[in-house]
């Protein structure tokens, strides 16, 4: 079963890919020789059944950071792996700690984080591009994840 450590370690190898910031190429090497360890120790250890379930699930986690930025809700998600919502939700959540919902919001709100410490864009413009279709309920979430405005998170960052 996949663990905080492995999904933080799938998103911050996604985040180096992405950002291409100053020592990505061997930020993204080591993560990927670790989840390749992570891999061969499951792939011990699991029957077929379990392999299949968690390919499933990195599918799903795929398309979420594929597809943040537009109008995804989590049935959209399962329906990509060809799931029923209900069993989706359900080992979603056991596999990585998270509903669906909740891993969607995390990773809109991580980018967003990104997008104001490394630009001048608007704070609207933002929401709308890490795919919130209102910017009151962006500054809602951002709040309730963070603790802080998307506001006062620019002002901290400054």
């Amino acid at each position: 079963i996949m663990n905080q450590d492995i999904i933080h370690l799938f998103y911050r190898g996604i985040e180096a890919a992405q950002h291409m910031e100053k020592g990505y190429q061997q930020l993204l090497g080591g993560c990927v020789n670790m989840l390749l360890g992570y891999i061969s120790a499951y792939d011990n250890t699991s029957s077929q059944a379990e392999k299949e379930t968690a390919e499933d699930i990195h599918q799903a986690l795929l398309f979420i950071h594929n597809n943040y930025q537009k109008d995804i809700r989590s049935e959209d998600v399962a329906r990509a792996i060809k799931w029923g919502y209900s069993r989706f939700r359900k080992v979603f959540l056991q596999q990585t700690g998270m509903t669906p919902y909740q891993y969607i919001q995390e990773t809109r709100i991580k980018q967003s984080k990104y997008l104001i410490m490394n630009s001048t864009k608007p704070l609207k413009e933002i929401a709308y591009e890490v795919g919130f279709n209102n910017p009151d309920y962006f500054s809602t979430a951002f709040r309730r994840i963070t603790g802080l405005s998307p506001a006062e998170f620019r002002k901290e960052e400054a």
